[in-house]
């Protein structure tokens, strides 16, 4: 009897196997799978492309970026290979293998763009736009928009071997810098082109703008001054009198409300009469007729009173009154004119 039941539970035990394979067979066979069966992918090696990616720096050169240009349109195709559904593995040299750049690659090559090239000091903006245009045919994403190159900031910088004093007045000159900077980067968002912190170079003379912005309404050039400001890089009360005699005289504010005089302070006067001269040397072709340059003294001291005795050429503006005045000019002008200015003035920018 025990023999039996043996015998009776192995024919049962062989017939679930049979059973078994059966099913994976239909299953592993049927069409549906089949219809979901994912594609072969292969990579290649991409140490090549990995090689020169490290050639493009913020200090590279238009002739380097040409030669990485042509080094991924026409000899570098990606490392990601996609093999067709009856590809054979002993016939490896099919013309219909498709090899294309990896996801990794296509973010290497945004990332490059955007945090290298676009500033590139050493590139013009025709070359980055050819370069943009590359990377889009071949299938980057993320940059479909021309970024506006010419708008980038020189960074406020405390110079080497000051000393105490020095060292106080720059800090403060920049504490005011950067709060002029801020008064107007919501204007950015109003289709005005601000550029801040500019070194420009021209026929040998060189030069440094606090601030430059232009809008349909004209250029205006800024020059800011941190008059009264305290170390701490706050406002504090106090009168600028402009004499006759070409002297600027500061008095401060006591706690009793009367003013007593602080110093002397050198006039911008010549500093302003040099920026103008160098815009008018840049744009002799286009003066008067064709574009509307203004100069004006920002004072980024908003509790400052200003006594004109005598009316300096330029214009005296306090922050808070800053945006007011840039969009209050007669003056229109058209957007490629407004692009021709800005591709003038990067051309002859040093930083």
């Amino acid at each position: 009897m025990n023999l039996v039941k043996w015998i009776f539970f192995c024919v049962a035990v062989i017939v679930f196997c049979l059973i078994a394979k059966l099913f994976r067979y239909l299953v592993c066979n049927s069409r549906p799978v089949r219809r979901f069966r994912r594609k072969k992918i292969g990579y290649l090696d991409n140490s090549s492309f990995i090689r020169m990616k490290k050639m493009i720096s913020s200090r590279c050169t238009e002739d380097t970026l040409s030669e990485f240009s042509n080094f991924i349109v026409h000899r570098y195709h990606g490392s990601k290979i996609i093999y067709p559904d009856d590809y054979n593995s002993k016939d490896p040299d099919r013309a219909d293998l498709k090899v294309v750049y990896t996801n990794k690659e296509l973010a290497d090559l945004k990332g490059i763009f955007l945090s290298v090239v676009v500033k590139a000091k050493y590139i013009s903006i025709i070359k980055k736009e050819e370069f943009r245009r590359d990377l889009l045919a071949l299938g980057v994403t993320g940059i479909e928009e021309r970024p506006d190159y010419e708008l980038r900031d020189g960074k406020l910088r405390m110079e080497k071997d000051l000393n105490q004093d020095e060292a106080k007045r720059k800090k403060v000159g920049n504490d005011g810098e950067r709060k002029i900077r801020e008064s107007l980067e919501p204007l950015k968002k109003k289709n005005y082109k601000v550029i801040n912190g500019l070194k420009l170079v021209n026929k040998g003379k060189k030069i440094e703008i606090d601030h430059v912005v232009i809008s349909n309404h004209g250029v205006f050039i800024l020059e800011t001054k941190a008059f009264g400001i305290s170390e701490e890089g706050k406002d504090q009360a106090c009168r600028l009198e402009l004499l006759e005699d070409g002297r600027w005289l500061l008095y401060k504010k006591s706690k009793k409300n009367s003013y007593w005089y602080n110093r002397e302070l050198n006039s911008p006067s010549d500093q302003l009469l040099r920026q103008q001269k160098f815009f008018n040397d840049l744009f002799d072709d286009m003066i008067d007729s064709k574009i509307k340059i203004k100069y004006a003294m920002v004072l980024a001291n908003s509790k400052i009173e200003v006594v004109e005795k005598t009316k300096p050429f330029f214009d005296m503006v306090k922050v808070d009154e800053l945006e007011k005045y840039l969009g209050s000019r007669g003056f229109s002008m058209s957007e490629d004119r407004i692009n021709f200015i800005l591709m003038r003035i990067d051309n002859h920018r040093v930083n």
